[in-house]
């Protein structure tokens, strides 16, 4: 298993689905949008247009985030350029991923299938069931990881009645509640349970 076939399994086959006629169908939005329904020799095009635009998504983050933290460390005092420069590459970044998803969408048609957005519930199921088994094993490890010291951290909270510690701390566990449950529900799935 290559890095390719990884980051594919962590970003871009959930937003390529199977609909109930067997076509390839993209979300360029993700669950914000339409499903646009791709001819078989596009598949592959498209796939390294969706990689291409998930890697910037994922970058974004990244960069933001350590920006973010650098802030937090200067206790907010930070020039009035950083805000301006922070803001602006927000926008720049933002504006990218907008048009690439304008692109990966061009020339396509909505699904036939959907008259609307599909809802949360068949899109994650969806979703689910588009990426590969080991990712959903994944996802059960990883929300367990999390999971089980956010319980305990959330009971000191408790314990010492820090609000802070608390809400920090729920957040925390609802996350990887909802990580290991979104694994565990997909692997079900894959076993022919009857899961929504």
């Amino acid at each position: 298993m290559g890095l390719r076939n990884i980051f594919d399994g962590l970003y871009v086959d959930q937003l390529i689905q199977k609909n109930e006629r067997g076509e390839s169908v993209i979300y360029p939005h993700g669950l914000a949008g339409h499903g646009y329904v791709l001819p078989p020799e596009r598949v592959e095009a498209v796939r390294t247009k969706m990689r291409r635009l998930m890697l910037l998504a994922v970058a974004t983050g990244l960069v933001g985030s350590f920006v973010v933290l650098r802030i937090y460390a200067a206790g907010g005092h930070v020039s009035p350029a950083t805000w301006v420069l922070g803001a602006g590459g927000s926008v720049l970044a933002l504006a990218a991923v907008i048009a690439m998803q304008l692109r990966l969408a061009s020339g396509l048609k909505k699904s036939a299938t959907e008259q609307r957005r599909p809802s949360i519930g068949v899109f994650m199921r969806n979703a689910r069931m588009a990426r590969p088994l080991w990712s959903l094993w994944g996802e059960v490890a990883l929300g367990a990881v999390v999971l089980v010291p956010g319980m305990q951290d959330l009971i000191a909270a408790l314990n010492t009645a820090d609000p802070t510690g608390i809400g920090q701390n729920a957040l925390i566990v609802f996350i990887g509640g909802y990580i290991l449950w979104d694994g565990a529900i997909g692997i079900l799935q894959r076993r022919g349970g009857r899961v929504s």
